[in-house]
């Protein structure tokens, strides 16, 4: 286990070091009220949006062409 935990670590410290976290969107919505459907409570969340289809949801890093501020 321990060469799988290695390599692990590495590929997070290589995506924390070089930027890959931060993407580029067409939109994002943020500080936005969201309902799962599942019954627990609404959080609040980032919504991010490419080519008309919804690509993350949770607290985003990154820019976009647009940006709505939901609060």
């Amino acid at each position: 286990m321990k060469p799988f935990s290695r390599l692990a670590g590495a590929l997070i410290f290589f995506c924390a070091a070089t930027g890959l976290g931060a993407a580029s969107f067409d939109l994002i919505i943020r500080h936005g009220r969201l309902a799962d459907g599942s019954g627990n409570p609404a959080f609040f969340a980032d919504v991010a949006v490419t080519g008309g289809r919804i690509v993350a949801l949770g607290r985003i890093r990154g820019e976009a062409r647009t940006e709505i501020d939901a609060t």
